[in-house]
Parts: C-alpha cells; sequence; structure tokens
C-alpha cells in the first residue's frame, strides 16, 4: 500500500500543507492547501482555528505527518568538534553548548547538522526550548496532529536544492509574514542559518505610510485625517536588512576564517519574494543572479491539473519540502528527542517488532530444519565417502587386515614408499643436488640473461626450462654447461621466441654421468 506523507508549514499568516506519495520514479502531489489566519493580540485563536480547519480536510489524512517549529522560535549555533564518529559528536555537542545558551542545555532540545569534516568536524546547531516544543506538539495534538518529524523552518527546502541542483555555494532566503530565513551554503553544504525580524508585515505597514495611508501608531487614516510624517520607505526599510545580512556574511567569514564568500546564485522564497523590487536588490548587493524556486519545476514531481491550479510555489515550497524530506538522520533538523519522541512512533515500532518476531521465528525454524536436512545428507554422504575411501585402501594395500583409520593408515603406508625412494635415489648416484646446482650457476656468469622457469632432478637427467634474450644467448649456454663434468651430453631441446617477442623461451636436457 502506498504510504501518504503530508508536510505542514505554519507561519504567522497561514497554513501551508502539502501531501506527497511517494514511488519508485518520484513522487506524486496529490493534494494543497493554504488556511488563511489571524493573529490578534497576540492570541492564537486565529491559529486554532486554522489548525481545526486543517484537521477537517478529509483529502489530507495520511500516515506519516512531517512539520516544522519556526525560526524565530530556534536558536543556531555553529560549533567545531575536535571528532569524527556520531556518536563522540553527540556528546560533545551538548558540552560545548552549555556556556554560550542562555538557559542550561536541559532547557533545550538539539539536533545537528554536519556542515564539513576534516581534522575537524564542523556542525549548525539548532537548539528550541522544551517549554516551545512542548507547546507546538501540545497544540498540534488538540486538532488530531501528531508530526512524526519535527524540523526547522524552511531548512527541508535549501536541503531538497542542496540534493537536486548543481550549485556548490549560495545564499538562500525565505521572505515569511514577520521573517525572513537566511541559509548559506558552501561546497553544498549548509553552513550558516539565520533569522531576521524582516517580512512582509513591515513591508506592508511601511508602504502603507509612504502613501499616507496609515497614521503614525499604525492604523488607517479616516477620510479627513491630517497628513502624517513618512517613516521608512520600502526601499530604506529592505536596504537596512540588506546591511544586517551583509554583517552577518562578515561576522561568519571572519569568525570562521573561511575564504571570501561569492555566491554562484541566490535562492529566493516566501510570498515577499514576488515582489521585483527585491530581486533587482538582491542582485545588486550580491551581483549573482536570482532564481524565484518552485520545487515542483522537476523532472521527479509529478501533479494533477487540480492541485497545479491550487499550486502557488513562493508560498508552499516549504510544505512541499517537508513532505519529501528523508526521514533517515543526517537528512535535516529532527526536534522530536528526548522526552518528545511520537508515542505512535513507539507504538508503531512495538507493532513491528511483534510481526518481525513472527517473521525471525519462521526464519529461525526453516533455518534450523534446513541445517538438520544438510546435517543428514552431509552424513550419509560421509559414510558412503568413507566407504569408497576403506574400498580404496584394501585394493592397494591388500596385505593390511586390520583397517581403523584407512586415511591416515594410507599417509604412514605412503611415507613410508617415499622414504624408500629416495634412498633407492640416493643409491642410484652418490651426487648431491646442491653440487649440481652449484656447478650451472658457476658455469652461467651474471653478464648472460638466464632466467630460469622450471628445473627438474632425475638420476639421470636434469631437464631447464628457461628464458634468455637471443638465440645465440641459448647456444652459448649450452657450450658452457657441457664443459660440467656432471654431463656427458647436452641437448636443446627446442627455443622459441615468446608471445612478446622480446625473449626467447629454451628447453635443455643434461644427461647426468653414471
Amino acid at each position: 500500500m502506498e504510504e501518504k506523507v503530508l508536510g505542514i508549514d505554519i507561519g504567522s499568516d497561514s497554513i501551508k500543507a502539502v501531501q506527497v506519495i511517494p514511488s519508485r520514479k518520484g513522487f506524486r502531489v496529490t493534494a494543497c492547501e493554504r488556511i488563511r489566519i489571524t493573529q490578534v493580540s497576540g492570541e492564537n485563536g486565529g491559529l486554532e482555528k486554522g489548525l481545526e480547519a486543517l484537521s477537517k480536510e478529509k483529502g489530507l489524512k495520511s500516515d506519516i505527518c512531517v512539520a516544522s517549529l519556526p525560526g524565530d522560535k530556534i536558536l543556531f549555533k555553529n560549533l567545531r568538534i575536535p571528532f569524527k564518529g556520531a556518536k563522540k559528536i553527540g556528546k560533545t555537542v551538548t558540552y560545548q553548548l552549555e556556556p554560550i545558551l542562555p538557559l542550561p542545555t536541559s532547557e533545550f532540545v538539539v539536533d545537528y547538522i554536519i556542515t564539513s569534516q576534516s581534522e575537524e568536524t564542523e556542525v549548525v546547531c539548532a537548539c528550541a526550548e522544551n517549554r516551545r516544543v512542548d507547546a507546538y506538539l501540545k497544540l498540534l495534538n488538540r486538532f488530531q496532529i501528531e508530526p512524526d518529524i519535527l524540523d526547522v523552518d524552511s531548512v527541508p527546502t535549501i536541503s531538497w536544492l542542496l540534493h537536486e541542483r548543481a550549485e556548490n555555494d549560495g545564499i538562500f532566503f525565505d521572505f515569511g509574514h514577520k521573517k525572513t530565513i537566511m541559509a548559506l551554503f558552501m561546497n553544498r553544504h549548509i553552513v550558516l542559518i539565520r533569522s531576521f525580524p524582516f517580512g512582509g508585515q513591515k513591508i506592508e505597514y511601511a508602504t502603507l505610510q509612504k502613501h499616507k495611508i496609515l497614521n503614525d501608531n499604525n492604523t488607517l487614516r479616516s477620510s479627513d485625517g491630517s497628513k502624517g510624517s513618512i517613516t521608512r520607505s520600502f526601499e530604506s526599510l529592505f536596504y537596512r536588512f540588506l546591511k544586517e545580512v551583509q554583517i552577518t556574511l562578515h561576522s561568519f567569514s571572519t569568525n570562521q576564517g573561511k575564504r571570501p564568500f561569492s555566491p554562484e546564485i541566490v535562492f529566493i522564497t516566501g510570498g515577499v519574494s514576488l515582489k521585483p523590487e527585491i530581486k533587482e536588490m538582491l542582485e545588486e548587493l550580491t551581483d549573482a543572479p536570482i532564481e524565484q524556486i518552485d520545487i515542483t519545476k522537476n523532472d521527479r514531481i509529478q501533479m494533477s491539473e487540480d492541485v497545479a491550479r491550487a499550486w502557488s510555489a513562493p508560498f508552499m515550497n516549504t510544505a512541499l519540502a517537508l513532505a519529501l524530506r528523508k526521514k533517515r538522520e543526517g537528512h535535516g533538523f529532527n526536534l522530536r528527542k528526548g522526552r518528545f519522541e511520537p508515542q505512535k512512533r513507539l507504538l508503531r515500532f512495538r507493532k513491528e517488532m511483534e510481526h518481525l518476531a513472527v517473521v525471525l521465528s519462521i526464519i529461525i525454524f526453516l533455518f534450523g530444519a534446513d541445517l538438520y536436512i544438510d546435517y543428514h545428507y552431509l552424513k550419509k554422504r560421509y559414510q558412503r565417502l568413507n566407504q569408497e575411501v576403506t574400498s580404496v585402501f584394501k585394493e592397494t594395500f591388500p596385505e593390511v587386515r586390520r583397517i581403523v583409520d584407512p586415511v591416515q593408515q594410507m599417509r604412514i603406508r605412503l611415507n613410508e614408499i617415499k622414504r624408500s625412494s629416495q634412498w633407492f635415489f640416493n643409491a642410484a648416484n652418490k651426487t648431491k643436488i646442491v653440487d649440481l646446482l652449484k656447478d650451472i650457476s658457476e658455469r652461467i656468469p651474471d653478464s648472460i640473461t638466464f632466467q630460469v622457469k622450471s628445473l627438474v632432478i632425475d638420476p639421470e637427467n636434469v631437464l631447464i626450462n628457461a628464458y634468455t634474450d637471443t638465440f645465440n644467448t641459448v647456444d652459448l649456454i649450452k657450450k658452457r654447461l657441457e664443459g660440467s663434468g656432471f654431463f656427458d651430453q647436452v641437448t636443446i631441446y627446442s627455443a622459441n621466441l615468446d608471445r612478446s617477442g622480446d625473449r626467447v623461451r629454451f628447453d635443455l636436457r643434461l644427461r647426468r654421468k653414471e
């Protein structure tokens, strides 16, 4: 059965949800929804109504849910760890965060992603207060939303881009309603994440005030009201934001000792990214091409016409990236750790373990049965081979009457035969083998190429198979050996060029004197 995955991106002005069904060829987007919410006096009335509406959407019921915690609720820290192993890094991260967090590390849930590994391991940590994570999950649970994974804001979006795109260095901006998430990547790894209090809400107020539509206290002017002073224009507001970005990048490069950062591309998303002025000013700042991203522009992602009509990439990229996020560790942040481990995952794990236990029991039973059958046939084969060995032994050594261990008895008899043949060999010719080898070696000087491949000595002959450089050298070797007092005849049996054509392979037969 196909597993449905739901990605939920909760912003300050709307809730975005995208449902995906993974397949062998890629992913199929089956549903998407954007529900606008209204925040009133800091209360969650609008958000609760939005979550209630989301929970009632039957078309979004899924097997797995992946949500994200807003980036402005997270502390991002860059650390250098003098280890490489995952276990050592996990233990060291908490220790190094202790002096730089405003509260004890026990008050935070912490996760990290590795940015680079050489002599040291560089990581980016996401630290969220337990009380914020707890309140966030309880709010979702009230509307039967139980995320299996809790990532961080739009980090899955940049992770997807780094996996699919070829650019090595660049910047990613997600312009939200109240905040903007910036991610810096180098060598195709996220190296910096920051959240800025800049978004569509500030831009709207600045624009309205520029056109004298708002009073100084950010309320709409009546038609007969006096003109208020113009506060900040959109351009000045955005340039102030870009100045903060510049300071952040400069500080990062200085503190980390990085090479000067030169982005190849700037990715932008979010509702504010639709403003053409933003692209122009970003291009002026970074001197790099600006690209409005749409994750669905990928051959592996398919969607129906109904979904395509409702699709709005700037608003739904993050929700889709959450649904596409890989569940394995090391593919993003996951704040559902420790006491925030999802209960239904544990129940599902227990059921899976029960099923696994049944399957393992069947496998063990079949394995045991297979071992028994193998043992039975091996025992029969052993008995048959033992009978054959005994039969061969009787035929070879008929004088032996008592047979206890035919293999061992055969070894003893063979050793006796070898000793008797060795005695016969030594008796037939008193010349020592080492004397023959010494004579041959001395008669052929080092200046002659003479590479012996095989040498066989028996009571009557010495057979040499060797390599040399030319046919003339073969004749020279023959003449030198003919002068030996150990041989009365030296014969060249064969002499041919080898396959390479650079050497001559030859066979000599040296008949030993009686």
